[in-house]
Order: C-alpha cells, then sequence, then structure tokens
C-alpha cells in the first residue's frame, strides 16, 4: 500500500469532497482532513484554475497539473485527471505525483509482458489485444519458453484464422463476434468454439477464449487465454468448490475459517512486514434489520465487504467472522501515518456508503486493530488486542478507530484480561460515570459547593481532559478553571457570535471532536479553538440560546482524544443541573472557588 501513489477523490456537484481512498487520506490526512474542498490544497494562485478545470471536465475525461500540498506540508507537481463517474453519480479526481507518473510510463513496457506470465500455465496459448494500434499477439507457453505464433494486426489474425480453416461453418461467424467484441474492448470474453486453431488445423476440439480488459497508462487491452473446453470445465468446477469451502456466500470475502487459517499463517510467516490485524464491526446494524428487514441488512453487510475488499486492495485480505463483523489482515502498515490512514478510510467509505439510506439510521464502523510484530507475537494475541480495542472504540461513542499502544492500553490491557475468563473485556464506563452523577446530585442538597467541585475534578481527571473552565456575565470573563488557566483563556466572547450559534444549531451544547469539525461558517469560533490549541472539546451553555448567560467548556488539545459518549452525556448532564441551580448557589460557587484558589 506504501507504494501505491495513485489516490482517488469524489466531489459533488459543488466540488466538495464526499468521499476519497485511502491513499488520499495516507498522501494529504495532515491537511486534506481540514478541508471541504480540493482547491484548498492546491497553489492558492492555482485556484482558480484549478476550480475550472474541474467544471469543465464534468461532460469529458480531461487531465491537468497543479501544485498540490501534501502531509509534509510541501508542494508538489501532480497530474490530476477528471471525468463524472456514473455509477456514483459523482466527478472522479484521481491524483498522481509526477515523479511516480515518470516510473510508471518506464514500467508499463514490463507490466506488458508481465501479464504473459501471470496469466500462463505450461501448454496454454495466451493472447494480448492492444487498443492504439488494434496489434494482437497470440503467444505459446511450453517448459516457461514463451513462442510467438502471431504478432500483427488484429484484422489480419482473423483473415489467417479463416484462411487456415481453424474456425469452419457456423464457427466463423461466431469467430468473428468474438474479434468484434475484443475490438470494442468489453469486460470479459468468454467464447466457446470447435477449432482447430491450437494444434495448426490438424486436430478440432472444444476451446474457449477468456478474457479480461485492462487499462495501462493510457492504454486499454485485452489479455486473456485459449483452454480446452475440459480444462475450462475442470478450472471452473475447482475453483467453484475452493469458493464454496472459503467463500461467504453473501459478502464474497473469505469465512471465519478461511480468514483465521489465513491470519494464523500469515503472522507465522512473517519476518520483515508490519501487518495489522482489524476488527470492524458495524454500528446500527440491527436497528436496520429491525426496521428494513433482512434483505436490507444483506445488502449493507455485501457493500460493506465490497469497500473493505477495495480498501485491502492487493495488501490484505479480508473475512467475514460473523453477523455484521468483518476481519482484515493487511501488510504495509509501515508508518503510523498509512495506519491511520487506512482506519480512517474504512471509517469514511462506510459511512459515506449508507449516509441517506435509512432515514433516522446511519450504519458507520467501529475498528479495533493490532499491529504484528509490534503488539504481538501470535494471531491469538494480536486478535485479544484488536478486539479489546474494538470494545474501546464502541465505548468511545462508535464511527471510530482505535489500535492498540502500549502506553495508552497496555496496563488496562493486563487489568482486563487477568479480570475476565470468557475474553477481553473491561468495566463499563458509562455505568461508572452515572453512579458519579447520581451521586453528585444527591450532594448537591447538602454540600452544593463541594458538590460541584469533586464532581468538575473527578471528571478532569477521569476523563484526560486538559482543562475545564466556566465562564460567566454578560462579559464572558473566565471565573473558574482546572488546568491550563492562560491569558488566552481569560473570556469566551466567541459565545455571542454567529459561529458559535451555528455550531450550536439549536441545541444546549456543542461537541467538536477534530480539526475538520471546525468549518467556515463556524468563524469566529472556529478560530478561537485553533488560535487556543483546542482538538476535541464540549460546550454547554448557561441560560438559553437567545440568551447565554454562561458557558462551561471541556477541552482536550490532543488530535485522537475522541469524546466518549457516554462523557458527552454527562458534560451535558452537569451544565444542565448547574444551569437549574439558583442564582445564589451559582453565586456562592464563582465565590467559593475564587476564595479555594
Amino acid at each position: 500500500m506504501e507504494n501505491s501513489s495513485l489516490t482517488t477523490v469524489y466531489l459533488t456537484n459543488s466540488l466538495e469532497i464526499k468521499s476519497s481512498s485511502t491513499e488520499f487520506f495516507i498522501a494529504f490526512e495532515e491537511n486534506g482532513k481540514n478541508h471541504t474542498k480540493l482547491q484548498e490544497l492546491v497553489l492558492p494562485e492555482e485556484q482558480d484554475a484549478l476550480t475550472e478545470f474541474l467544471i469543465g471536465t464534468k461532460d469529458s475525461k480531461k487531465y491537468s497539473i497543479f501544485h498540490l500540498r501534501d502531509c509534509s506540508d510541501n508542494y508538489n507537481l501532480y497530474i490530476i485527471t477528471s471525468y463524472y463517474s456514473v455509477e456514483k453519480q459523482l466527478l472522479c479526481v484521481e491524483i498522481l505525483k509526477l515523479d511516480d507518473a515518470f516510473q510508471k510510463f518506464k514500467d508499463m513496457e514490463f507490466q506488458l509482458k508481465s501479464y504473459t506470465t501471470a496469466l500462463c500455465i505450461t501448454g496454454e496459448y495466451v493472447f494480448i489485444y492492444r487498443k492504439s494500434d488494434n496489434s494482437f499477439s497470440l503467444h505459446y507457453f511450453l517448459n516457461k519458453k514463451r513462442i510467438t505464433l502471431f504478432a500483427g494486426d488484429i484484422d489480419t489474425f482473423q483473415e489467417n484464422s479463416i484462411r487456415n480453416a481453424y474456425f469452419l461453418g457456423k464457427q466463423i461467424a461466431k469467430f468473428k463476434g468474438m474479434i468484434q467484441k475484443i475490438k470494442n474492448l468489453d469486460e470479459t470474453i468468454n467464447e466457446s468454439f470447435e477449432s482447430t486453431i491450437r494444434s495448426s488445423g490438424n486436430l478440432k476440439e472444444s476451446i474457449v477464449f477468456k478474457g479480461v480488459r485492462q487499462e495501462t497508462g493510457n492504454d486499454e487491452i485485452i489479455v486473456g487465454r485459449i483452454l480446452n473446453s475440459e480444462n475450462e470445465k475442470h478450472i471452473e468446477k475447482t475453483k467453484s468448490l475452493i469458493e464454496e469451502l472459503k467463500l461467504d456466500s453473501l459478502t464474497k470475502v473469505f469465512n471465519k475459517k478461511a480468514i483465521t487459517e489465513y491470519a494464523i499463517e500469515r503472522v507465522k510467516s512473517n519476518k520483515t512486514d508490519y501487518i495489522a490485524l482489524m476488527i470492524i464491526d458495524l454500528d446500527h446494524f440491527k436497528p436496520v434489520n429491525d426496521a428494513y428487514g433482512h434483505i436490507a441488512g444483506d445488502k449493507v453487510l455485501a457493500e460493506t465487504g465490497r469497500i473493505l475488499k477495495d480498501i485491502a486492495g492487493e495488501s490484505g485480505v479480508v473475512g467475514r467472522y460473523g453477523g455484521d463483523e468483518f476481519i482484515m489482515v493487511i501488510g504495509g502498515m509501515t508508518s503510523e501515518t498509512i495506519l491511520r490512514g487506512t482506519l480512517h478510510a474504512i471509517l469514511a467509505q462506510i459511512s459515506n456508503a449508507f449516509e441517506d439510506s435509512f432515514d433516522d439510521i446511519h450504519v458507520t464502523a467501529s475498528v479495533g486493530c493490532a499491529l504484528h510484530p509490534t503488539n504481538g507475537k501470535t494471531y491469538k494475541e494480536l486478535f485479544n488486542k484488536a478486539d479489546f480495542c474494538l470494545y474501546r472504540a464502541k465505548d468511545k461513542g462508535r464511527n471510530r478507530y482505535v489500535f492498540f499502544r502500549d502506553e495508552l492500553h497496555a496496563q488496562l490491557y493486563k487489568k482486563a484480561t487477568e479480570a475476565k475468563t470468557d475474553g477481553i473485556k473491561y468495566d463499563d464506563r458509562e455505568v461508572k460515570e452515572l453512579e458519579y452523577m447520581s451521586k453528585f446530585m444527591q450532594d448537591l442538597g447538602n454540600e452544593p459547593l463541594n458538590a460541584i467541585a469533586f464532581i468538575l475534578k473527578h471528571m478532569k481527571e477521569t476523563y484526560g481532559l486538559d482543562d475545564i473552565s466556566l465562564f460567566y456575565g454578560k462579559d464572558m470573563e473566565l471565573v473558574y478553571t482546572l488546568g491550563n488557566d492562560s491569558q488566552i483563556h481569560e473570556n469566551a466572547h466567541y459565545a455571542f457570535s454567529e459561529g458559535f450559534k451555528a455550531a450550536l444549531n439549536g441545541k444546549k451544547y456543542v461537541r467538536v471532536d477534530f480539526p475538520q469539525d471546525f468549518r467556515s461558517e463556524y468563524n469566529e469560533f472556529s478560530q478561537e479553538m485553533k488560535k487556543r490549541g483546542v482538538l476535541s472539546t464540549i460546550q454547554c451553555i448557561l441560560g438559553t440560546e437567545n440568551d447565554i448567560k454562561g458557558l462551561v467548556t471541556f477541552n482536550r488539545t490532543k488530535a485522537a482524544a475522541l469524546f466518549a459518549e457516554y462523557e458527552q452525556n454527562c458534560a451535558v448532564m452537569f451544565a444542565s443541573i448547574l444551569n437549574l441551580l439558583p442564582e445564589s448557589t451559582k453565586t456562592n460557587f464563582l465565590l467559593y472557588s475564587r476564595l479555594k484558589s
């Protein structure tokens, strides 16, 4: 995957980024994830030109060259090809670094030759048709040596075959029809004949022409084999039997037995690669089955299998472990950027695929991941750690990934392993936090000031927050803080801005997890969070949306530190309780806090 330099991104009619390939996340993640439009990655002086180019290619496939900023914050020259995808109903933009393109052109001739070797079995005939010059070549492989039987124009090949009586009677018209299909670049070729072509006119036999279309750079070719029909039937029967034994019939990925055996063997034989074992579990799948039936559920599973196979590519293998749970074993994870890009692609592509499919149900995915050999030496150890991370992702609110890191997870994993004998689980934080909130409400009646101080300290330490701050009054001044207490936090004037109101969107709180959620329409709020270095925040208003009297903020400054759903719920619950308290209690708490400090 690391060597795959072609990236793909799909744009809406308004040229906004709808979805992207894994390679796009890897190449442009640091910048790309902050942007909603491709134009924001190009040199400022080239933005108008790129917009015109994209608009102008909606009706035809074209290419041009632009400077784009990659994840290293450097501008490089890229070839951009743009065309309208009828299948996706979106504008498809393919991006290839210019240096990589030159290497691909050099490799093209070797690639054409390698098709013959890759497709051949000793004693078989292989044919190649090239669209650009209408050329056709027929080769015979014997004892690893290639014998060229014909090389020239495909129309000449047709004439020679008929003149030499390789095809007779009704077979001639059928043969001409197949030649036309090859020239038309049909997706697949599968034609049966009674012919003497393999015996040079001496022995008639039943044969099959089997071929597929391939794209190589700017050219298109058909590559195929000529098989004896009996051999072909045997191959298809064997292939069908193997698929029946190893493939999940619904999703067309490996079944549980096959993916487990593959993973065990790949981990055991791995010496130099970095292999990720990922467990992917669909969120909100059961409601789809319950509300829309199993036919809809089957479509979700089949599409998920297709997406995961596409992401895995040639570097990995995908299997269905059971129900709505999949496993991916994928190599080439040589850096955290590649690993994050792959995981990000899984989340984004599954989320986008089902975004508008089921009214109020949005199917997403949670992913747990462990890396070989970093996180374990055996399949069992990797699986257990990936499973552990999957539960962490679920517990943190779903639609996210967690990959095993010793500094974060080793101690908790050990505790969970020792405490449980029936699989890797850990204590349910959501239940514990609700117990804390319940105790907080009880303590309010006796010692309200201490109760507020205690719950805030508990939330800061338990949730790993960088700071909790309370702003109050018409100037929204900082009146209480735990953690970072710098000049930049003196007030929260942005709470009165249109951007903050847009972020609230009718609710009494704002939750932002990543910089890409700091949208341009948030304006002052977005800029203020960037200025303060806040990457994950929950902000709850006191008062009403039209009369904001105060603001409670829960902040993190680490990019990967997402808020769990229960953390959000508890933060909002605390602010709601604080909002309902008498004004005198709030005032006393603020005075009490200042005296304590």
